[in-house]
């Protein structure tokens, strides 16, 4: 079973990614009318109870192998030396068991490398933001990133927007995206009684059989 927690409740405005406020409201709207300073105080005081758990998230995280990995900003109205804004970012790490989230005041490299080490193994999915390319452990060679497919794709169609002499081949590769993306729906659709997706002679992968062809400008896109 997939496990995530985010310990970061925020107590002086989120929790569960809602402002306390609108909490508040609808707590009046059942009768119960609580002070902003009540919910805030309780919250400060159930976070430290829940950093062991988290911290044994963590490093059952640090011992995967492959992961994926995602950022995107987040206002925090937390003051901080060295961060005069409210821009912070939540990182967000999961792995085939545990889903680690990190919110921190930078999105420079330091906080893929405090949660990955500089002796990571292993392969991660991300895009293409620089800070992933500058880990510790990618600059080593020990960690390896794997470029998501949605962003593989992009490429190919600035090709064929830039370059039509190759619009043959751009597609072929978009297609063969398109495939995989549709037997991906498959899986996902496939329910433990059923089994569509391991028909008789048919193997889940087939549908990424064809990424392994010859990939320049000139090889055929059969």
């Amino acid at each position: 079973m997939g496990v995530s927690i985010w310990v970061h409740l925020l107590p002086d405005k989120y929790v569960f990614q809602r402002p306390t406020y609108r909490l508040l409201d609808a707590f009046r709207l059942h009768g119960l009318d609580l002070s902003l300073g009540t919910l805030t105080d309780g919250l400060k005081q159930l976070e430290p109870l829940f950093t062991p758990l988290y911290d044994a998230l963590v490093g059952h995280s640090q011992e995967q192998t492959f992961w994926h990995a995602d950022e995107t900003r987040w206002q925090v109205f937390v003051t901080v030396e060295g961060n005069a804004g409210h821009r912070w970012y939540l990182w967000v790490f999961p792995a085939a068991d545990v889903v680690v989230f990190v919110l921190s005041p930078t999105r420079g490299r330091e906080t893929p490398d405090a949660h990955f080490g500089d002796d990571a193994e292993g392969t991660r999915v991300v895009d293409r933001y620089s800070a992933y390319q500058a880990m510790a452990a990618v600059q080593s060679g020990t960690l390896v990133l794997a470029f998501c497919w949605a962003h593989v794709r992009r490429d190919f169609l600035r090709v064929r927007k830039g370059r039509p002499e190759h619009t043959a081949w751009a597609d072929g590769w978009v297609a063969r995206i398109g495939r995989l993306y549709h037997r991906s729906d498959e899986r996902r659709n496939a329910t433990p009684s059923r089994r569509p997706f391991r028909g008789p002679g048919r193997r889940p992968t087939s549908g990424c059989a064809t990424t392994s062809r010859p990939c320049g400008p000139n090889a055929t896109t059969s």
